[in-house]
This record gives structure tokens, sequence and C-alpha cells, in this order.
């Protein structure tokens, strides 16, 4: 009998009624049309409707062969407290967590089990693009040294493009703080442990931004005052990259943050000037002269420039953060 390779990689899906049927319906149906079917499958209900449950397990995975197993929340636990639980669940040494917010494209597994069965063995996190590269490319993967090797080519999105490997996470006792949305601080957390960290040149997804999100948006803006606290004090990971980070920070706060409550809070709740308040607030206490930040410079950073002279420019009116969502320079592309 011929012995079956080891899979090394988990595609964990997690699911709540925030998410769109017809975006989990694009999600099943990206997984279904992969050029190779060797994964495995874990999907996450966190809270549920039965609808929600009979829409995924009517798809035919097993039928290809794909080892798919369920875990369900009977109460909402958060995104956190799921990718934490998933990673002490897997049974491959390598998982991507997303979301209905994801769609991947075809060649996804293929490309990715192509990389990782050349380099498994020192990898410790493997990213990708999920929008389209701006810019011509040269070389397949790079592997990144610094941080600003990442965001400087693309979009900070931290989990919907991240590949993690579970005994680094594990070894290095990395994980998310449950029950909040800190995903800027388990970014850093990983880049502080030194990652064997690589990215393939290739959009292998299509992120879209979804409202009705199930988090607390404001953990996004909280998350940030520990940060910059961080690199005030000397000798940090935060110290020593102190430019680096603030410009995280920034990105954070003027583009994930404020964006995601224009999008989910009408203008007459008044929660988009309190928003915007706290922010200018909190940038001016610990960044004073941030509009000077280098890589807010698109000689430093290849990301869109209308992107970066929002930052840069920045003004604390709703019109201004409301003009900018409309331009379009939040989508991933110049």
């Amino acid at each position: 009998m011929k012995s079956t390779k080891a899979r090394l990689l988990t595609i964990i899906i997690y699911l709540n009624l925030s998410f769109p049927i017809d975006k989990v319906k694009e999600l099943i149906s990206s997984i279904n049309n992969q050029t190779s079917y060797d994964f495995n499958l874990l999907f996450i209900f966190d809270g549920y409707s039965q609808n929600l449950v009979d829409e995924v397990k009517k798809n035919n995975f097993p039928n290809k062969h794909i080892r798919t197993n369920y875990i369900f929340f009977f109460d909402e636990l958060g995104s956190a407290y799921a990718f934490n639980h998933a990673f002490q669940n897997i049974f491959t040494p390598f998982g991507y967590f997303c979301d209905a917010a994801i769609t991947l494209k075809e060649n996804f597994v293929e490309c990715v089990n192509k990389f990782l069965q050349k380099r498994k063995d020192n990898v410790s996190m493997l990213n990708f693009f999920v929008e389209k590269i701006p810019y011509s490319v040269t070389k397949p993967y790079v592997k990144i040294q610094t941080i600003h090797e990442d965001f400087s080519s693309g979009f900070v999105r931290i989990l919907s493009n991240c590949i993690f490997n579970k005994h680094f996470l594990k070894t290095k006792k990395i994980f998310q703080t449950n029950f909040h949305s800190y995903p800027l601080q388990f970014y850093l957390d990983v880049a502080k442990s030194q990652p064997e960290w690589f990215k393939i040149n290739q959009q292998l997804a299509k992120y879209t931004r979804l409202k009705n999100v199930w988090y607390n948006i404001f953990d996004l803006y909280e998350q940030c005052i520990p940060i910059f606290e961080r690199i005030q004090t000397k000798n940090t990971f935060e110290n020593k990259h102190a430019m680096e980070i603030e410009y995280l920070c920034l990105v954070y706060l003027l583009h994930h943050f404020l964006v995601t409550i224009f999008k989910n809070y009408p203008k007459k709740s008044n929660i988009q000037k309190r928003a915007i308040d706290f922010v200018t607030q909190t940038i001016n206490t610990y960044a004073q002269d941030w509009s000077k930040n280098i890589w807010l410079n698109p000689k430093n950073n290849r990301n869109n420039k209308k992107y970066l002279s929002y930052i840069r420019k920045f003004k604390p009116f709703r019109f201004y953060v409301s003009q900018a969502i409309k331009s379009g320079i939040f989508n991933g592309s110049k």
C-alpha cells in the first residue's frame, strides 16, 4: 500500500453570523476550484446558524480527499480566540487563517505548497499579496529581513495574507490576545521573535473590506497606545525600530481604524467625530512629527502615492476621511 505524504497546510476558515452568506459562498467556491487539493480544512463557527453550517457542509470537500474538521463555539468568542485555538488543533505544520473577506486564487494551494516543500524546515511565516501588485516583480519570492521590507511593498494586512508555522508560534509563545482585536500587536510580537520570513511575489488571494464587523473596532485604536509607549522606552524592539513602527501605528489609526469606523457607523451617530478626535489626540501626544516619518516619502515606500499623501497630510475632519474613501485609495492598488 502506498504511503500518503503528510500534508503541509491547513486552511482555517473563521465564520460567524456577521459575514454575508454570499461572501461565504465565494470563499467556499474558491476552495473548491483549487488546482491542488493537497491541504486540510478546518472550519470554525463562532456563534452560528444552522443555515450557515448547512451551506458549508453541503460542499463535497471529502469527495476531493480533503481532510475537513469543524469546531463550534456556541457563544461568539472572537477571531483571536479562534486563531489561538486553531493553531493548537491543526494537524499540519502550517496554517492559513482567513474569513469571508478573502477569496483564494485557483493556484493558492499549489503555489504555497511548492514553496513550502522546498523550504519548509526554515519558514516561520510566509506572506503573499491579496491585491494587485502595483509594480513590476523581478523575483518569485524574497526573504524579509526587517518589517519595512514587508509594509513598504503593500498594505499591512497581517492575518489575511500570512501563513504561519505552528511550531514557531508555539515555541516562541506567540498568540493573539483573547477576546480582543489587536492584530498590530500580534504582528510585532512575531517580528521581534526573529522569524524566518518570506514573501511570495504573487497575488494569491483577494481581500474585500466587509461591513458589520464582529469585533470591537476601538480595539484597533487602543492597541496602538502601548505600542507608542514602548517606542519611547529605551532598548525595546519598538524603540530600535521607532520610525518603522510609528509608521505602522499611523497606518492602523488613520487607515484601518478610521475607515472601519466610517464603514460601520453613520455620520449622524457622532462616533466618526469621536474616533477622529481620539486619533488626533493620540498622534499629537506620541508622534508630534509624524508627518515627517521617512516611510511616508514615496521615495522609500512603493505603496500608492495618494495613500501616503493622505496619511502625511491628514486633516482631522470627517470630510477628509470620507473623500479619501470615495477616491478608492484604500483598495490596495494604484
